[in-house]
């Protein structure tokens, strides 16, 4: 099974999964809110690596993670309509300004940080 983890109480996570339509366009991911669940076995795994949810979304794939830029990259490409992150090149160029602005709306919104 494949997994897209992300914080499901952050408005652009939230906003992002919803805008690319993931369900219809990757049938075979299962969308999982790290917030929501998070002791599942595909969290554990990202956690276990090192890489943190707080700043990036995250692709599993058995035990295989993509991260962050990379993995919005990954779920972008192919759309043609203006999509900020359809290549990697632009998206490692934003991805640092986006994260600090995700922490800033969290932060106004009374919102805590996942802590991982």
């Amino acid at each position: 099974m494949r997994y897209l983890i992300y914080d499901g109480d952050c408005p652009f996570c939230a906003r992002y999964v919803d805008y690319l339509n993931l369900k219809k366009r990757f049938p075979d991911i299962e969308l999982l809110s790290a917030r929501e669940h998070p002791d599942h076995d595909a969290v554990r795994i990202v956690r276990v690596s090192g890489m943190l949810i707080d700043d990036g979304m995250a692709i599993v794939d058995d035990e295989e993670i993509v991260h962050g830029a990379e993995a919005i990259s990954m779920l972008s490409g192919g759309m043609t309509h203006g999509v900020f992150f359809s290549s990697q090149e632009r998206a490692k160029r934003s991805y640092g300004l986006l994260r600090k602005g995700r922490s800033a709306v969290l932060k106004l919104l009374g919102r805590q940080r996942l802590g991982f």
